[in-house]
């Protein structure tokens, strides 16, 4: 008898940690999901100059931050020891976007074109998850493609980093982890 309720009490329990909506955020641990789609360099080394362009919506979905994954992307990239020229000289060079990427020149510097083929990001602010999938073409000084990249990623953030977060950093801390992730899986630049 006594294991039998005791059976019930932690039946009781685990029913009520489903039920109340904090108990699920308490007992949620970060999940990163990366898959890499498609990885393709023609070189173990990228010219370390880089030109951004303004990062295109290819996924039907509105409110995609487009101006914040340039930014993060750029940030990403000097963590790794590249050199993104300035957003204006860069759009001012692809005619403010009216250049197919690989028509863009840019004395010394590759050009990264960067687009956002999957946006699942209406739960980012209020429950830390977002899912993306983002592809990447880089193209070297001379229009040339010297590589690309696919990834698809999910994350969730701890439930640390939820609480200690507002909405608004939720979804950019998501973002940036994004960004340093699709850096991280590209070739770096040559060594000094």
């Amino acid at each position: 008898m006594e294991r039998r309720n005791s059976l019930w009490f932690a039946l009781g329990l685990l029913l009520l940690a489903w039920l109340v909506p904090g108990c699920q955020t308490q007992t949620a641990s970060q999940r990163v999901v990366v898959r890499t789609l498609e990885r393709q360099f023609a070189a173990d080394f990228l010219p370390a100059n880089l030109g951004v362009l303004a990062v295109q919506n290819e996924s039907g979905e509105e409110g995609v931050p487009l101006k914040d994954c340039r930014r993060l992307f750029q940030n990403a990239l000097m963590n790794q020891g590249f050199s993104p020229l300035s957003e204006e000289f860069v759009d001012q060079q692809s005619g403010g976007g009216s250049l197919a990427p690989e028509q863009v020149r840019l004395d010394g510097a590759a050009v990264a074109a960067l687009s956002v083929r999957r946006w699942q990001g209406d739960r980012a602010e209020t429950h830390g998850i977002l899912g993306m999938a983002l592809y990447l073409v880089v193209y070297g000084e001379d229009g040339s493609r010297v590589g690309t990249l696919y990834l698809d990623r999910r994350q969730n953030l701890t439930p640390g980093q939820y609480s200690a977060l507002t909405p608004r950093q939720r979804a950019q801390k998501i973002l940036e982890d994004a960004m340093n992730d699709l850096v991280a899986s590209m070739p770096g630049p040559p060594p000094l």
